[in-house]
């Protein structure tokens, strides 16, 4: 089976670019968005080869002198230097789907957040439909509590108003 070879980069980690191998780039990428990691992996390059093992640890040592740390693949290098490496060798390039894999590690991120935690119930804490919460730390931001134990912050809440359930939130 042939194992891919990948680049990623993370715009929450700038000037940093990890290398590594998977033979499920789409599953690799979700398994690293974390809660440790504020934003999602963009692919740059991916590519199918033949081992891609060797080729990984042949890479960790080609950019050894720019690795952050000894315990992890990321190197502080310009992605593009990488490609090139990679395209030295014989290679098919895979052009995964970014939007799909962004959307795939965004709904596994919700899902572990709700397998966490139960939804707070708002009435049975004594907070009923229409109520208005204000946050604790700035008196500026407040939301209002809507049916079905939900709550409307923002634009929601104006839209929200204009229609014609607000005699039934005010009240």
């Amino acid at each position: 089976m042939q194992t891919i070879i990948y680049v990623l980069v993370n715009e929450a980690m700038p000037g940093l670019v990890k290398i590594g191998c998977t033979s499920n780039l789409r599953m690799r990428m979700d398994d690293l968005y974390t809660t440790g990691v504020p934003l999602p992996f963009d692919c740059f390059f991916a590519a199918e080869v033949e081992d891609a093992r060797a080729l990984e640890k042949k890479l960790h040592f080609i950019f050894e002198g720019e690795r952050v740390n000894p315990g992890r693949e990321y190197f502080r290098t310009d992605p593009e230097r990488v490609v090139r490496a990679i395209s030295i060798g014989m290679y098919q390039q895979v052009v995964p789907d970014d939007a799909t894999m962004i959307a795939s590690a965004e709904v596994a991120a919700a899902e572990r957040a709700r397998a966490k935690r139960s939804r707070i119930n708002l009435r049975k804490i004594g907070i009923y439909s229409g109520e208005t919460l204000v946050f604790s730390r700035s008196s500026s931001i407040t939301c209002v509590v809507s049916e079905n134990n939900r709550v409307l912050y923002g634009a929601v809440v104006r839209q929200a108003f204009q229609t014609r359930h607000h005699k039934r939130w005010c009240n």
